[in-house]
This record gives C-alpha cells, structure tokens and sequence, in this order.
C-alpha cells in the first residue's frame, strides 16, 4: 500500500499528544496517532522552496535500511528537507506517520510492536 501525505511537522501542543498517546500504550493507538498528524492544531506544514507543501510516500519496507534509503531521498544533501535534519518535532512526526504502516507490515501483534520502551517512537522527551 502506497499513499502520499503532507510533511508536517510538531507543534508543542501535537508533540505532548503524541507522548500521551505512546506512554498510555492504549489498543487505540494507530487511531489516535493517525487523528492527531494532520491536525492544524498540533501541527504545521513544512513548506518547500518552491512554496508548495513537500508530500512523501508512505510505503511499507522490509527491512530498516529500505528505510532508511527512502528517508535518505528527502533529508540528503540539497533534498527538500536537508535543512530540517536536527528538527525533533518533525524527526517524531515522521515516526508518528509510519506509525500504522510499520505495525501493520510487522505480522507481530500491536503491544509487541509499540514495545515497552518510548524511546522507540519518541525521538526527544518533553
């Protein structure tokens, strides 16, 4: 499954959410974080150089470093978000938009998945 969606990033307001949301560990997650990372009210557009919203495909991979080469075509020197690499509001964004699809490719059951440790999601504490 392949779906394209706004880049957004965090506001202060989105990021306590999220951390709510993940420490709380409820069998509503996936919804509640797919309710929040277009909200307006918890986060904001990440415009490009062109003054258009950047849009990223959302894909499910296999391994880590398919991952990581999809990110790489974004965050890599003189790519569309190079600028915004140290940017922990966007880094847990990110996290919080592949959230569904890296549970849902991983065949293991949801609380295994999200696991016990925070840090797996939250790039940053608040």
């Amino acid at each position: 499954m392949v779906k394209a969606i706004e880049v957004r990033r965090f506001n202060e307001r989105g990021k306590d959410a999220f951390v709510t949301i993940v420490r709380a560990k409820r069998v509503t997650i996936l919804d509640e974080v797919d309710g929040i990372i277009a909200d307006p009210t918890m986060t904001e557009r990440i415009i490009g150089s062109d003054g258009k919203p950047i849009q990223i495909e959302v894909l499910y991979f296999d391994r880590r470093l398919e991952f990581a080469e999809h990110l790489s075509k974004w965050f890599g020197p003189g790519n569309s978000l190079s600028g915004l690499v140290g940017d922990t509001f966007l880094w847990d964004w990110l996290s919080a938009a592949w959230m569904r699809t890296l549970v849902e490719s991983s065949a293991k059951p949801l609380m295994t998945v999200i696991g016990g440790q925070q840090d797996r999601w939250i790039l940053s504490d608040t």
